[in-house]
């Protein structure tokens, strides 16, 4: 495929990329719920939208050399190459990202600079890694003195070392080294970069190296970007063979140390390569460098190691393998050139070549080439560049976003979209009805707790507060009481007398036990008025307080139905009807009950063993009998001394027995007027929950009905809004999916 045809594809592909980011991105924030609640896998499958058009984004085609520390990746960019560009080394700190491209120039070099910023992070990485390393979260922030001093004892020993050491340089030149705020690019000769890169300070501050090279078999729009090695003590180069690996690489080679296959960091790129990617068999070259250091067996068990492998990481059969020996490969391309290599690393690889030339490869350096399969890998790897990397690139972007994206999520935006419109269709109404229910019986159980809360507090006053003021008032009426018998009028006979004798002018004498009878009778009804008026103030005070706190409970009740007249009246009616039976039942028991004061204080039988003789009987009459000779007597005139026996004696026995026999009533008939007033109390909260239920809850339940359905409506409208939306974002992945599709199919075979 030309390169204009494929800029031309890649701009139209990467526009629907970006238009299918922005509707994932769109649903994101409008959406939060139907996002989160995808399955996890699919979550993440979804962002890989990102790489792709990372990838797509990049006008340049990068192939990267990808693998583990030592195991030859640079030895093979300088053997596919067929010249000693990158240096060799065993130190795993002069790795340095470095980026090959073919350029019709002359050749040159650029060395990138971090900027202060990237410097900076740069040593919070250091930070971050040494703290992690070493099991000691607060290293992170501590200060450099006392994270050396923890840590230096520790790395002694070999655990972290290289790592440690490194940020020892590091700090030394932060403190020395001017870095541009923005950083820079400086333009160099090629061993001028590869001395930089050579030099661990230096490399240590570099972003990366760009080499321009002539070399017409790499087409102009392909860059090799050799990777640091995975194990690298710089954290953050090994970031950036991370990233590169994970969405900046349009091919891998992947290169392998045949004595060692997939350590733990090389499986962890692994499963980075084949995340979400459709096209891994094709755009990815495994290479087994050392290949011969193998014996017969080992090679054909490494194979077997290796299928197995690919097997377990899932990537499809008929993997592009070769078996190399870089070195002696990029050694043979010199010798046959007559190119003695001239650094010092490569030349100690020399005699180690010259050995194997005479006793392997039969004198021969092109057997040599041959045999290090680099001469094939040249040709697939060139010929997968010149002729299919970008159609490949185009059609595994098609292919990682649909897999990745418009397949899986109209399925889940589907289902969503189906189950609003079964809420609109049905469920909705039913959720309507039952939150509305839900909300009726929160709201009159609420109701009903509150009321009978206030209610059972009223009774428990009235046992305990209003039991005590009626003990109260029934002890002020019986001291009163005592001081009418000790000398009120009401307890002297003659006063009695004149009283029975003016109420008739043909009157002039009284009747036998006449005047004591008088004097017991108007005792009676004076305590019967005047305790029957204490109650009476007591109902009353009680059933005003009792109504004062239904109303304020009420309030709620009233608030909740609108202030709806209607709805309260039959609670006022209650209030108004019970008031007027609940003081006119206590009233009548007050009334029935103290009738048979004159019975029990009077006519009970003085027989009778129980009540221990009628004591105040008994000492009335002997009052009756005191002086009835002169009273009775026509022909004695009548004084007022004759009664002052007959006055004595009636006081004394209403002092003695009358008193305690009322009071012992009295106190009898206070006990149980609480009891009835509770009872009364009780049958008027009766009454107002049957009309809770029979009128405030009707009233109730027809509001929420009306306020639930609001806000329904407002729930039944953002569910039809995100239905039609799910709806048109299936709409759109699917025919931005075709648009691609047209895409791809538009490039040549």
């Amino acid at each position: 495929m030309k390169t204009a045809a494929y800029q031309q594809r890649r701009q139209e592909l990467l526009a629907k990329m970006d238009r299918l980011r922005e509707i994932r991105d769109d649903l994101a924030s409008r959406d939060p719920l139907f996002i989160n609640g995808l399955p996890v896998d699919v979550r993440q499958k979804m962002l890989l939208l990102d790489r792709e058009s990372v990838r797509l984004r990049n006008p340049d085609l990068t192939v990267a050399f990808v693998g583990g520390f030592s195991a030859g990746k640079s030895s093979l960019v300088n053997a596919f190459l067929g010249r000693y560009l990158l240096p060799e080394s065993t130190k795993v700190t002069t790795a340095v990202p470095t980026f090959v491209r073919s350029t019709p120039q002359p050749e040159s070099a650029e060395l990138h600079y971090l900027s202060e910023a990237e410097v900076e992070k740069l040593g919070d990485l250091y930070r971050v890694e040494i703290a992690s390393l070493f099991q000691m979260p607060e290293l992170a922030t501590a200060p450099y003195s006392t994270l050396l001093e923890k840590v230096k004892p520790l790395a002694s020993e070999g655990r972290g070392r290289r790592l440690v050491e490194q940020f020892q340089i590091y700090q030394e030149q932060r403190r020395s080294r001017q870095v541009d705020p923005r950083g820079r690019v400086v333009a160099t000769g090629i061993s001028e970069a590869q001395d930089k890169i050579r030099d661990e300070t230096e490399a240590m501050f570099l972003d990366r190296v760009v080499l321009k090279i002539k070399a017409c078999q790499l087409p102009e729009d392909v860059v090799l970007v050799d990777l640091p090695g995975i194990s690298v003590p710089n954290p953050r180069h090994r970031e950036i063979t991370f990233r590169f690996v994970k969405e900046e690489s349009h091919a891998l080679v992947f290169v392998l140390m045949a004595t060692r296959l997939f350590d733990k960091d090389e499986i962890e790129i692994v499963e980075l390569v084949r995340s979400g990617e459709s096209r891994i068999a094709e755009k990815t070259f495994w290479v087994l460098n050392r290949w011969d250091s193998l014996s017969p067996e080992q090679q054909r068990q490494t194979v077997t190691d290796f299928e197995n492998k690919m097997r377990d990481f899932a990537i499809p059969s008929g993997c592009q393998l070769f078996r190399t020996n870089a070195l002696h490969g990029l050694l043979a391309q010199l010798a046959a050139r007559e190119d003695p290599p001239q650094d010092f690393a490569l030349q100690r690889h020399q005699k180690d070549y010259d050995d194997a030339l005479n006793m392997r490869y039969g004198g021969s350096h092109h057997t040599a080439l041959r045999e290090s399969q680099v001469p094939m890998l040249q040709e697939h790897v060139l010929s997968f560049l010149n002729e299919r990397l970008r159609k490949t690139t185009l059609r595994s972007a098609y292919e990682n976003a649909r897999a990745n994206f418009c397949d899986p999520l109209p399925h889940h935006l589907r289902r969503a979209k189906e189950a609003d419109d079964a809420l609109l269709n049905g469920d909705l109404k039913r959720q309507e009805k039952e939150v509305s229910r839900e909300r009726v019986d929160d709201r009159c159980a609420a109701r009903k707790i509150d009321l009978e809360k206030q209610l059972r507090e009223m009774r428990g006053e009235v046992a305990e507060k209003r039991s005590t003021i009626l003990a109260s008032k029934t002890e002020e009426l019986l001291k009163a009481l005592e001081v009418k018998i000790a000398e009120g009028s009401e307890t002297d006979a003659y006063s009695i007398y004149l009283e029975i004798i003016s109420e008739s002018e043909l009157r002039r004498y009284p009747y036998h036990f006449e005047i004591e009878m008088r004097i017991v009778d108007k005792l009676n009804t004076m305590l019967k008025r005047e305790f029957r008026e204490i109650v009476r103030t007591q109902a009353r005070a009680v059933f005003e307080d009792y109504a004062k706190r239904v109303r304020e409970s009420l309030e709620g009740f009233r608030k909740d139905v609108g202030y709806s007249a209607e709805v309260m009246a039959p609670f006022d009616e209650v209030l108004n009807q019970g008031g007027t039976t609940f003081c006119s039942e206590v009233d009548g028991h007050v009334k029935s009950v103290v009738g048979e004061f004159d019975k029990l204080l009077v006519y009970i039988d003085r027989t009778l063993i129980w009540w221990g003789g009628n004591q105040v009987l008994e000492g009335l009459e002997e009052a009756a009998r005191s002086g009835s000779e002169i009273i009775n007597n026509p022909n004695e005139p009548i004084k007022k001394e004759n009664f002052t026996t007959k006055t004595d004696t009636i006081r004394k026995t209403l002092k003695d027995h009358y008193i305690q026999r009322v009071r012992e009533e009295h106190k009898g008939i206070a006990r149980n007027i609480p009891t009835l007033i509770i009872d009364n109390m009780r049958e008027i909260q009766k009454r107002l929950l049957e009309v809770m239920q029979t009128k405030y809850r009707p009233a109730l339940e027809l509001i929420m009905s009306q306020e639930v359905e609001g806000e329904f409506a407002s729930c039944k409208k953002g569910v039809e809004d995100r239905s039609r939306r799910f709806r048109d974002t299936i709409e759109q992945i699917e025919q931005l999916g075709n648009e691609m599709a047209s895409v791809v199919a538009e490039v040549p075979a």
